[in-house]
């Protein structure tokens, strides 16, 4: 007498189906929360500001730290990326491409109600 093998096969196929769906819903929940951190990236820490030498504010330093010789801290502070400039206190600044240097941006991010520094405008979204 033969013993039918297809409730076995079904049964593994779900099984199979079902660790696949956990996996990648895991998966996909795994990705929304890393893109959602990276979403929030800033200039620099917490307690920290942009500052570089000749207007290349490229190195983070602590906030009220002494600089190098030559050296200035970023004007706008510290502020969040310029592709997260979105949120109800910041608006996007642009300035025209310059020969500031080679981490020269075109866009940024600065606190609502902050003066705009001089070579620099409001975006067309502000």
């Amino acid at each position: 007498m033969l013993v039918p093998t297809r409730p076995r096969r079904s049964r593994a196929l779900l099984v199979v189906l079902l660790t696949l769906g956990v996996v990648l819903a895991g998966s996909w929940v795994w990705f929304v929360a890393h893109l959602a951190l990276t979403g929030g990236e800033w200039q620099c820490s917490q307690g920290e500001v942009p500052a570089g030498p000749d207007g290349v504010y490229s190195q983070c330093r602590k906030e009220g730290s002494t600089l190098p010789k030559g050296w200035a801290f970023d004007p706008m502070g510290n502020r969040p990326l310029a592709y997260n400039c979105d949120g109800p206190r910041w608006v996007e600044i642009e300035r025209p491409a310059s020969s500031v240097g080679p981490d020269d941006s075109h866009q940024d991010c600065i606190r609502r109600g902050t003066p705009v520094p001089a070579g620099w405008h409001v975006g067309s979204d502000g």
